[in-house]
């Protein structure tokens, strides 16, 4: 396990975690675009088996909508019985191993500034 300490270096984790997994699955509140990890996360879109994304107060931007609406692995959730608010980064990597990043950023590009903010990243254990 290890601390991220800023957007910045949770937005780095996350970008290399995307090129080099084979399958994310991926759980969060909000969604924004045209920022650099929402770019490699569009070129990486087979590899998506589940994203889940709340648009509860019309905080996911349209645009991020628009590109990943079709995707038959992409959910969008609209209507929860209360707030869905997760913010859970998946990757499986094919070879038994996983990483993990939870914490405090939603899929934004203010969630990746270079504020401070504590995040986890934990990979499982080589069996």
């Amino acid at each position: 396990m290890r601390i991220l300490h800023t957007g910045a270096e949770t937005e780095k984790l996350l970008s290399q975690l995307t090129a080099k997994c084979t399958t994310l699955r991926w759980a969060v509140a909000w969604a924004s675009h045209n920022f650099s990890l929402c770019k490699t996360l569009a070129e990486n879109q087979g590899k998506i088996d589940q994203l889940a994304v709340g648009i509860h107060f019309y905080q996911t931007h349209p645009d991020f909508i628009a590109v990943f609406q079709d995707h038959p692995a992409v959910r969008f959730v609209m209507n929860p019985s209360g707030v869905f608010h997760p913010k859970l980064y998946y990757f499986e990597h094919g070879d038994g191993t996983w990483d993990c990043v939870i914490g405090s950023p939603n899929f934004t590009s203010a969630a990746f500034c270079d504020r401070h903010s504590k995040n986890v990243a934990r990979g499982a254990p080589k069996l």
